[in-house]
């Protein structure tokens, strides 16, 4: 059926019957009507469609009714008897380094991590079982790690699966996700749960400790092997700050969202209190704003932790005295296929694939080192004292004299400006997620008014008056309705996708036009001072955010390269003309 003017049930079966029958030139056509326009296809545009999405792709190989999941993970094993060897370990380190990139540049895990059979709990079970019994072994075609790089591959998979769950929760927790960002689904088919993180982080520290035990001690091994076992343990210490990184980014982001929440609540129910409790079995948790700044200093640690790994393996890379050099895909690596089973992939999931343009190793190590080093800014921005203060209960945070001119403090037109600066700049969406949970953390930790402080404090900035500002009328009732509405939709919204961010810019102009209004009805209400007849101070301070919104949106507009050439000389001199003003 078709949809024409609003009504199902259109029959159009002959039609699609008589078109098939046509020799056409091109073999994969697209029929569309007349008034199928290019705005319509630039909408339309689905993932999955063969014809519109580059990545995708029809199932190359015929897979047998009699074969399972199980089977086929097991089957590695009939063909691969012999123990893992430091070569092939390290190559095989390398290719899940470059899968799990590809699934954080957006590609879906079942289409990056789980074709490596050590992703999924069977073949862990395959990998760990004992084979003293004969029976057994010939029954199931399973054996157990045989050295410790089998015991690191193992090891670094766990680690692999437990991160990428410690991704989807921070990628979900703070929602602030494309489609082209990151695939939400399938998570189902990631063991994390099965997984503890301390379990985790003891198996990859064992693995270092064994590798470095065998090839550096008095009985080492052979010295053919020695460049590959470093370049190994090398791997596995970058993977070990890495998982740290995940894992601390999670909990953060967590703990600032449910304190934000919480924090709300608690205003508005005049509970008086900030902080996060959860009812439950034993001791209830209480989440305070020095829960947040720690970990926000931690996570700033994991961060450059992290960064730090990443150069170290950048510094040695190709060189002449190291075993690691540019790696691109396992595929056409044959002593790796014995890892890899695509179709696993297609027994659990019908239909077309998507498979995604994989970097090279070294493309890989540079964008991981990007990430690293984004969510470090993003969480230096704001120190730790900063923190500490703004997430504080708003009982003892309050205005005084003493600090009307609000140099040393954050506003909100530092927020604004961190929010656009990371806009520009297109940060990765987890250091965007972990943006969003530091604005929430710190916009509503103090509860519901405590955007309204931060609108005080850039009055404050601005040279308006301090005995106008902490009016009855500014502080408890203008700045609690719709300037703190747009103003944290304005930080929200600009944590998204740089791509789609044209459009919400859009919506923010309705949201900051009521609030001008509200602003010249405020400076009506004043008796100002004679030398101050003319001023406007909450007019002009209303202006100024409005300036900055404005900005924001020519710039996107630039960027999409939506006008035509005979617009842009009135185009530029307008924006040029609204900065100026």
């Amino acid at each position: 059926v078709i949809m024409v003017d609003e009504k199902w049930g259109v029959d159009v079966t002959s039609l699609l019957r008589e078109f098939s029958t046509l020799k056409l030139n091109d073999s994969n056509p697209m029929i569309h009507t007349e008034s199928f326009s290019l705005m319509e296809s630039m909408s339309a545009i689905e993932l999955m469609d063969p014809k519109m999405d580059q990545y995708c792709t029809h199932v190359s190989t015929v897979i047998s009714e009699s074969l399972s999941l199980e089977s086929t993970i097991k089957s590695p094993w009939d063909n691969y008897t012999n123990p893992i060897n430091p070569q092939t370990a390290l190559h095989l380190l390398q290719s899940l380094f470059v899968l799990e990139v590809s699934f954080l540049d957006g590609a879906s895990v079942l289409e990056t991590l789980c074709q490596c059979i050590f992703c999924w709990e069977m073949g862990w079970n395959h990998l760990e079982a004992k084979s003293d019994d004969t029976e057994l072994s010939q029954s199931y075609l399973i054996r157990g790690a045989k050295n410790v790089f089998e015991k690191a591959v193992l090891a670094w998979c766990k680690s692999l699966v437990k991160g990428a769950g410690h991704v989807f929760s921070t990628v979900l927790t703070a929602d602030v996700y494309e489609d082209e960002d990151f695939v939400g689904t399938y998570k189902s088919y990631l063991s994390d749960g099965v997984l503890s993180d301390e379990s985790v982080l003891q198996s990859l520290l064992e693995s270092v400790e064994a590798i470095k035990l065998e090839y550096n001690g008095d009985n080492a091994s052979s010295s053919v092997d020695q460049p590959y076992a470093d370049a190994v343990v090398m791997l596995l210490e970058c993977r070990i700050a890495l998982f740290n990184l995940y894992r601390s980014l999670d909990e953060w982001v967590q703990k600032s969202i449910r304190f934000a929440v919480a924090s709300r609540r608690a205003q508005s129910n005049d509970e008086g209190k900030s902080g996060y409790r959860k009812s439950g079995e034993g001791k209830d948790e209480t989440i305070e704003n020095i829960d947040i700044a720690a970990g926000l200093q931690n996570l700033l640690i994991n961060a450059k932790n992290a960064e730090s790994s990443v150069t170290k393996i950048q510094g040695v890379l190709n060189s002449a005295l190291s075993a690691l050099s540019e790696f691109h895909s396992w595929e056409g690596q044959s002593h790796l296929q014995f890892a890899y089973k695509p179709q696993l992939v297609h027994m659990i999931h019908s239909g077309l694939t998507r498979v995604p343009i994989l970097r090279s190793f070294s493309d890989s190590l540079a964008y991981l080192g990007t990430v690293c080093l984004q969510v470090h800014s993003c969480g230096s921005a704001i120190s730790y004292e900063q923190c500490l203060s703004l997430t504080r209960n708003l009982g003892i945070m309050s205005l005084n004299s003493a600090t009307k001119s609000a140099g040393d403090e954050v506003n909100y037109e530092d927020l604004l400006a961190l929010a656009m600066q990371s806009s520009s700049r297109r940060i990765h969406l987890l250091p965007r997620s972990a943006l969003y949970a530091l604005l929430a953390a710190i916009c509503h930790g103090g509860g519901s008014t405590t955007m309204s402080y931060l609108l005080q404090k850039s009055m404050l900035q601005r040279g308006i008056p301090f005995v106008l500002v902490r009016g009855e009328l500014i502080a408890q009732q203008w700045l609690t309705g719709n300037p703190t509405s747009a103003a944290w939709e304005t930080l929200r919204w600009l944590c998204s996708n740089r791509d789609k961010l044209l459009g919400r810019v859009e919506n923010c102009f309705s949201l900051w036009g009521i609030v001008g209004g509200e602003g010249a009805f405020v400076d009506d209400q004043f008796n100002y001072e004679e030398e101050d007849s003319n001023q406007r101070w909450f007019s002009v301070w209303c202006i100024i955010l409005v300036t900055t919104v404005v900005d924001v949106y020519f710039t996107l507009l630039a960027e999409a390269d939506l006008l035509e050439l005979d617009e842009l000389d009135y185009f530029y001199w307008y924006w040029d003309y609204v900065l100026s003003t």
